[in-house]
């Protein structure tokens, strides 16, 4: 895989179906220009957890991420202990992720109610661990194609809110308590929806000039997820 695959798996990886969610739990908790800043400070916050997962990244071209570093760094044991951890971690964020594009799509499609979302959910991990495993080439194909059309119709309301946007109209405010801005629970939000970009260095095996691709990709996924997501929010 080259650069622009790779950059893709990150980006894929973080923006995926907390993007319907994401951005009104956080507003809910910090509103107004708090909310962008939840998601702006968030992203800072978690650079230098990227430079750390591009470091070592760039130092072990094999696969295996996490799973390696800790192996070289402290032996099997932690090497398993990190391998689970990341396991379970993967296994629940994914039975979120398919539950919450079950809900989201399934009212569009005409399956209502529980029974609905479970039989939707369920063909989306019968597909998706079709693809997985027919192998790296058809994933990385399918990834890609996947980020690129789901950031289409994000540029595109980004571009609209620049082209439309005017002076915002007057309404009149009644007096009254200040609101409370929960930065806790909505860092934690904003958390979980930039969630991903540490996924990029488990495969650096299967990459071109891995040393090189690995950082720009690890770091890269989260740079521009952060300017998408507080982009959004501010549109």
């Amino acid at each position: 895989m080259g650069p622009f695959q790779l950059l893709s798996l990150g980006v894929n990886g973080i923006v995926g179906v907390g993007i319907f969610f994401a951005p009104a739990e956080v507003a809910a908790l910090a509103p107004g220009a708090s909310a962008i800043a939840a998601f702006a400070l968030t992203g800072l916050a978690l650079i230098p957890v990227a430079l750390a997962f591009a470091v070592l990244g760039r130092r072990f071209d094999a696969d295996g991420g996490p799973v390696l570093f800790a192996r070289a760094a402290f032996g099997e044991r932690a090497s398993f202990l990190v391998g689970w951890v990341a396991y379970v971690s993967a296994f629940l964020s994914t039975a979120a992720v398919v539950a919450g594009l079950s809900q989201a799509v399934a009212p569009s499609l005409g399956l209502e109610g529980a029974l609905g979302q479970s039989v939707l959910a369920s063909v989306l991990v019968t597909a998706l661990a079709g693809v997985v495993a027919s192998g790296i080439r058809v994933s990385a194909g399918t990834w890609t194609a996947l980020t690129v059309f789901k950031l289409l119709p994000l540029a595109a309301l980004l571009v609209a809110s620049l082209a439309l946007s005017g002076p915002p109209p007057a309404v009149a405010v009644a007096a009254g308590p200040s609101v409370d801005v929960s930065w806790l629970r909505a860092g934690l939000t904003v958390m979980f929806a930039y969630q991903g970009f540490e996924i990029v260095p488990v495969i650096a095996g299967q990459v071109r000039s891995s040393s090189r691709t690995v950082p720009l990709a690890t770091v890269g996924s989260l740079l521009v997820a952060v300017l998408l997501y507080v982009g959004l929010v501010w549109a």
